[in-house]
């Protein structure tokens, strides 16, 4: 199994804007990787989505990695 793609522990969300939607990001099995999850909006709540997409740390936008420090 690729070990970018095993969640390890949840680190916080991203907020949606008119961009790009909710996400949910988890720290991955691969250290300096993280998986973007993005969240649905069903009624009043917010629910993680089935998409787990990896991205490499050093790759995030600088506001991104700003929040999840």
């Amino acid at each position: 199994m690729d070990q970018r793609m095993m969640v390890k522990q949840r680190m916080g969300e991203i907020p949606a804007n008119e961009k790009h939607p909710r996400f949910e990001v988890f720290t991955s099995g691969m250290p300096g990787w993280y998986l973007f999850c993005p969240m649905q909006e069903i009624g009043n709540l917010n629910t993680s989505g089935t998409i787990h997409i990896p991205v490499q740390g050093r790759d995030l936008v600088r506001d991104w990695r700003r929040l999840l420090e």
